[in-house]
């Protein structure tokens, strides 16, 4: 765990973010137990973010269906008035989402590029970035007409996130039974 963590300082540094703050739970074993919950529950209370980034809710990676679940459990423990007006963007990872906001970023790209180029351990099997690269240049045919790059996001307010994450727990179970 210490190696991502030094992963991901090395690219938030290339991106400009300085603060970042871990829970500290097992990579491969998330779950949204109330440890995780509870710390992320914390954090979200202390930050009071207007916009968080997740993977999107249909992502079948394990690690990031977990995330959606802590995220969700995390919400439910939350006083009303500590959610004001909190929006939730999923994001892509390794499929094309149904997007309703769609993103230029062209300009960037050389820096995201830098970014992904920190996660070495990640990258042993898979060429993370020119999976990301292709996704983003896919993502650019609609609205840029296949110039340049962009990213693709499900954009949802708090109660039409916490629907999606619900109806997605009962399309998991009915394909579990």
């Amino acid at each position: 765990m210490d190696i991502r963590k030094r992963e991901a300082r090395d690219a938030a540094t290339v991106l400009g973010t300085h603060e970042l703050r871990f829970l500290d739970r097992p990579d491969t074993a998330l779950r949204a137990d109330d440890a995780s919950c509870a710390a992320l529950a914390e954090v979200l209370g202390s930050l009071r973010p207007e916009l968080v980034y997740l993977p999107f809710v249909y992502d079948l990676h394990e690690d990031h269906w977990q995330t959606n679940l802590v995220f969700a459990g995390a919400i439910a423990r939350m006083e009303e008035n500590q959610l004001p007006s909190m929006r939730v963007r999923g994001y892509e990872v390794w499929t094309p989402l149904p997007a309703n906001c769609v993103a230029d970023i062209t300009e960037v790209m050389p820096l995201k590029r830098e970014a992904l180029g920190k996660f070495v351990s990640q990258s042993h099997d898979d060429d993370y970035v020119r999976i990301v690269e292709g996704l983003n240049t896919y993502r650019s045919i609609g609205p840029f007409a296949g110039r340049g790059f962009a990213e693709a996001f499900d954009e949802q307010s708090l109660s039409g996130y916490l629907r999606l994450v619900r109806a997605a727990t009962l399309k998991y179970r009915a394909q579990s039974d």
